[in-house]
């Protein structure tokens, strides 16, 4: 696959450049636009952050072309569209990935899952705390009633936590790649994360992970 002049490309469309630069990493007027590698699959470009004889303060971001291009020749008129795309949309922090899928947790985050879900349980037993049961046997308790309080410490510092983490890190996440809010799919993984902890989150995290492997094997293909 023939690769275009990258020099040429970099100067050919530099506006453009900096309208996805600016979109994507909100990299407000780049300069001294160099185009570094392309791929099928991204294009890598060097930029500059300060005025031109300030180059030291230079960087570096890889935008991905989605879908891949069938040609590396038709680098320039994609990254055009894209800016012209990025022009009419607006900044939404959102990939090309969409999940459409709910997974119960697995393996160890089971485990934490059911942990999670058991002291939330257990809140509205409090006689399960009180004299004469498994509770009072192992841990020595007697019927008192601060006793009764120790379930309930328990749930609230979990609740808080599970709601907390849903969410500041989950419904970004959601958000991200594009699981449409208050849906069906949408609740079941934020409701799996309030009873099960962050355990919700780190599955959203595998299946995310193999959607990047699913799709990174099909461009290998398509090369």
């Amino acid at each position: 696959m023939a690769s275009p002049n990258l020099s040429t490309l970099s100067s050919d469309h530099a506006a453009s450049i900096s309208t996805i630069l600016n979109h994507l990493f909100s990299v407000f007027d780049a300069h001294s636009i160099l185009a570094t590698a392309l791929t099928p699959t991204s294009i890598t470009i060097n930029y500059a952050n300060g005025t031109p004889e300030t180059y030291l303060l230079h960087s570096t971001r890889e935008i991905p072309f989605s879908p891949p291009l069938l040609s590396l020749a038709d680098a320039g008129a994609r990254l055009d569209q894209m800016a012209a795309e990025s022009r009419l949309r607006p900044k939404s922090g959102k990939s090309s990935i969409t999940i459409t899928e709910y997974r119960l947790p697995r393996g160890k985050n089971l485990k934490v899952a059911l942990w999670g879900a058991l002291k939330v349980v257990v809140w509205p037993t409090v006689r399960t705390i009180m004299g004469g049961n498994l509770y009072t046997d192992l841990l020595g308790l007697f019927r008192k009633k601060w006793a009764c309080g120790i379930p309930a410490f328990f749930v609230i510092q979990t609740m808080c936590v599970q709601f907390g983490s849903t969410g500041l890190v989950l419904v970004p996440k959601l958000h991200k790649y594009n699981v449409p809010f208050g849906s069906v799919l949408w609740w079941k993984w934020c409701l799996g994360n309030v009873l099960g902890g962050m355990t919700s989150s780190w599955t959203f995290d595998e299946v995310v992970h193999e959607e990047e492997v699913r799709r990174g094997a099909e461009v290998k293909k398509a090369v």
